[in-house]
C-alpha cells in the first residue's frame, strides 16, 4: 500500500494542548503526524523525517523511517527510528524484545541494561501488548555510550521495533520530547 506522510499543523487558541472536550488527543503546533498504511506516531515538526529512499548505506534493511532531531550534535544525534520484521512464529513482544536485547548485548561494549515494563501500543479501539526496554552501550570502546529507550510490539506477523536513541548527558527537554515520540506511537 502507498503510504501517506500527512503534515498536520493545528493552530491552538489556547495555551495549553492534550485532551480535546470529547477525550480524542490533539496535537500541539509543534507535532507532526507521520502515518504509514500500518502505524503512525506523532513526531517534532523541527525534526527531520528521512525515509527508506534516503538511507545510507549504513542504516540497517529492516529500518523503515528515521526521525532525527533538527539541533545536530557533532558527536551523535538524537533519533528515533521505526524497523520491521517478519515473525513467523507464536513469538510473544517480550520474546522478540528479550531476543533483540540479547543481540545488543552482543554486540555493544559497554552494556548497561536500564529497565524493562510490560507495555501497551494503542491500536483503533483497543491495544496490543508490547515490551519496553531502555539500555545504553558504545557501538565500539572508543565511541560515545548511547541511551536505547525501545518498544517492540508484535502484530499480524510483523514485529516493529521502535527505537529512540540518544547520549545519556542529553539535554532533559530532548529526552523527554523523545520519550513523548515514541509513546504516541499507535498501530492502525
Amino acid at each position: 500500500m502507498k503510504k501517506t506522510l500527512t503534515l498536520l499543523t493545528v493552530i491552538l487558541f489556547t495555551a495549553c494542548s492534550g485532551l480535546s472536550n470529547d477525550g480524542e488527543r490533539i496535537l500541539d503546533t509543534r507535532e507532526t503526524s507521520y502515518e504509514q498504511a500500518d502505524f503512525s506516531i506523532l513526531i517534532d515538526s523541527d525534526w527531520e523525517i528521512i525515509e527508506k529512499n534516503q538511507f545510507t548505506s549504513g542504516v540497517p534493511k529492516n529500518t523503515i523511517v528515521v526521525f532525527r532531531n533538527n539541533m545536530q550534535n557533532e558527536i551523535f544525534t538524537a533519533n528515533i527510528n521505526i524497523s520491521k520484521i517478519s515473525i513467523n512464529d507464536n513469538s510473544t513482544a517480550k520474546d522478540f524484545a528479550l531476543n533483540s536485547i540479547e543481540e545488543a548485548k552482543n554486540n555493544l561494549s559497554s552494556f548497561t541494561d536500564i529497565s524493562s515494563e510490560e507495555y501497551q501500543i494503542p491500536q483503533i479501539e483497543n491495544s496490543v501488548p508490547a515490551y519496553r526496554i531502555v539500555f545504553q552501550g558504545k557501538e565500539s570502546p572508543s565511541s560515545v555510550k548511547v541511551r536505547f529507550d525501545q518498544i517492540f510490539v508484535i502484530n499480524n506477523g510483523v514485529g516493529y521495533t521502535i527505537t529512540g536513541a540518544y547520549m545519556p548527558k542529553e539535554e532533559e527537554n530532548i529526552v523527554n520530547n523523545i520519550k513523548e515520540m515514541l509513546e504516541s506511537f499507535s498501530l492502525n
